[in-house]
């Protein structure tokens, strides 16, 4: 539930669709004067490098809708899951006490799932265990997806100082 402009952004990052903020020109909900229903539609505005690679990359994969599934649908081939990304240096740690605090981080803020039972999170924490990003969704995958998503679109990657916390 919610969140859509960030779930949107974070896919498309995590799918390898765009690298930055500045690939990503807008990213809004639709407002098509004949679908008056299409608030759960979410147009993405490309440019750049990303816009034009962006027919070569669909050549690569099976046409699919996102979906709270793992990262492996909608792949051709196991290869294909190999990320492009540099690994991000790590000059930090976090103490045992922090880490074993982090789920009920999470758990504390799961306003959603206080009411349904049912929706998984994802946060991304400070060495200190302060939560700096926090979403739900049915998909523990779109929850991660709407929290690098947020960090996107504020152009506050790469997050080299933070521990991703997920539901399980």
């Amino acid at each position: 539930p919610g969140e859509d402009r960030a779930l949107a952004a974070g896919f498309l990052l995590s799918e390898g669709v765009v690298r930055r903020a500045d690939d990503i020109g807008a990213v809004e909900h639709c407002r098509h004067p004949d679908r008056p229903d299409g608030h759960n539609v979410v147009d993405v505005y490309l440019l750049g490098e990303s816009r034009a690679a962006l027919d070569a990359m669909l050549a690569d994969r099976r046409n699919v809708l996102t979906n709270s599934s793992c990262g492996l649908c909608g792949r051709l081939t196991i290869d294909s899951l190999k990320t492009r990304a540099s690994p991000l240096p790590v000059a930090w740690t976090m103490t045992a006490e922090v880490a074993a605090r982090l789920p009920d981080g999470l758990r504390e803020r799961q306003r959603v799932f206080d009411g349904t039972g049912g929706l998984h999170a994802a946060g991304l924490f400070t060495p200190d265990g302060a939560c700096d990003a926090f979403a739900e969704d049915v998909g523990r995958h779109n929850a991660v997806d709407k929290v690098i998503g947020a960090m996107l679109i504020d152009d506050r990657l790469p997050l080299a100082g933070y521990a991703l916390a997920v539901s399980g």
